[in-house]
């Protein structure tokens, strides 16, 4: 039955009143609603979080729980069935205290819906509070560059946070079934930083472009996106407003004052660069010990130096690292959730 305005906006009132998180997008009738755990509500570590709701006009929801500290605890992308979705982790009998955020993405959203709820050893000192926020950024759906590189899967190793708990779910593209890079891939959609193609594919092994890989750095460390600075190479460009959020948080720099070159394929030490920028990684003193160092360029020795000695960017088994090399989205997925989940 189709809605009518005057519901839809009762609908911001309705998530204050119940605490529970129903939201709708654009005109496509999108209705998420979580009925557990309810906002607010107070677990102990080591408690099973079970995250239940209902949803309408989706037949997939992909969502992200992040600790008080930023790092993710747990990734799924449970079906809809019936109109229900329902999924689950058990917290770490460590697990941090605090406010847990649960991001929930869905195509048609135009941004991630955020839910909480809270871990105390305590739980009686946990007043219920915080409620649903929309927010976040919406998932773009790259352009990708033709003639992929199909990476060696010992340059960048997938890792996970100790003790995280990751779910993927049903497949949710044609091509990424049985893909080095998957559990990355499917993490980075999650958090909605990044999709695929309306063939329903992911294209991994296809390079990104130095537009694209701003776009999906900016959405996956939450920068600001309040920058204004444009090159004439991007001033009608659909990345434009992510270029400049990346130029003006010191991310990302133009080839000159003018160029970007937002549609060139980024290569390894550019995307080394600015995810160490991103996520504000302290810079490695030294020299890396590669075939081929001497091919890094003076402004990314220190980048990929830094990547190196985190273990979040590795050569491959010939002992090269290939620095000018065009870097592909799986590998791209991959180097920023290796970095994020190291936080």
């Amino acid at each position: 039955m189709r809605k009518t305005w005057g519901y839809i906006l009762l609908i911001p009132a309705i998530c204050l009143f119940f605490m529970i998180g129903i939201c709708s997008a654009e005109d496509n009738e999108i209705l998420i609603i979580l009925d557990s755990p309810v906002s607010g509500q107070a677990l102990s570590p080591g408690a099973d979080v079970e995250i239940s709701g209902k949803a309408e006009q989706v037949q997939q929801i992909s969502l992200v729980v992040f600790n008080p500290a930023g790092n993710i605890a747990f990734v799924a992308q449970p079906s809809v069935l019936n109109g229900t979705f329902k999924t689950g982790f058990q917290l770490n009998n460590d697990a941090l205290e605090g406010t847990y955020i649960i991001k929930i993405g869905a195509e048609g959203l135009s941004t991630p819906l955020e839910f909480t709820f809270e871990v105390s050893k305590d739980s009686s000192s946990v007043q219920p509070g915080g409620g649903n926020v929309p927010g976040g950024s919406s998932p773009t759906t790259g352009s990708g560059g033709g003639g992929g590189v199909s990476p060696n899967p010992e340059a960048v190793t997938g890792t996970s946070e100790p003790g995280t708990t990751t779910s993927t779910g049903s497949q949710k593209f044609n091509d990424t079934n049985g893909h080095w890079a998957i559990s990355s891939i499917n993490q980075l959609v999650a958090l909605g930083a990044i999709n695929g193609y309306p063939d329903g594919s992911f294209k991994p092994d296809n390079t990104i472009s130095r537009a694209e890989f701003a776009a999906v750095v900016v959405k996956a460390f939450s920068l600001n996106q309040q920058g204004n600075i444009t090159f004439q190479d991007t001033v009608k460009h659909w990345a434009r407003n992510h270029i400049a959020a990346a130029v003006a948080s010191g991310v990302a720099n133009g080839y000159n004052a003018g160029t970007f070159g937002p549609n060139d394929p980024v290569t390894r030490e550019q995307m080394a660069v600015m995810i160490v920028r991103a996520a504000g990684l302290e810079g490695a003193v030294g020299e890396v010990n590669f075939k081929d160092s001497a091919d890094i360029s003076v402004w990314a020795r220190e980048a990929i130096a830094t990547m190196t000695r985190e273990g979040l960017m590795q050569g491959y088994s010939d002992n090269t690292i290939l620095p000018q090399k065009y870097a592909t989205r799986g590998e791209a997925g991959t180097l920023i959730m290796n970095t994020l989940n190291s936080r």
